[in-house]
């Protein structure tokens, strides 16, 4: 199945939900999947950071659509970067030259 379907502007994710077990998913489609461009996502398919291609023959590289759900299931979704800055280094006195709006001791 193409991530371009005949269906219209439906979501390659919404057809993703819809696919046998058994079918198998090209880099393009798998790229679309997870919402990054196709050369990314090569370059972390070269990095080893998805699950093992089924066929890998010369320029014909395909994924199980239960192997791509099974290694999706994996991923721990991460929280965005929190920095819980104590009250104290708000008042500290800033690096660097001095704001107009401090009034200078000199």
């Amino acid at each position: 199945m193409r991530a371009n379907s005949s269906e219209g502007n439906t979501d390659f994710r919404a057809l993703f939900a819809k696919f046998d077990p058994l079918a198998l998913i090209s880099p393009t489609e798998f790229a679309t999947l997870l919402g990054i461009t196709t050369n990314a996502f090569y370059q972390r398919d070269g990095r080893g950071e998805f699950p093992r291609a089924v066929i890998r023959k010369n320029r014909c590289v395909r994924w199980r659509a239960v192997d791509v759900r099974e290694w999706l299931q994996t991923l721990v979704p991460q929280e965005p970067a929190r920095r819980d800055v104590p009250a104290a280094d708000f008042n500290a006195p800033r690096r660097g030259r001095p704001r107009k709006s401090i009034d200078v001791i000199a």
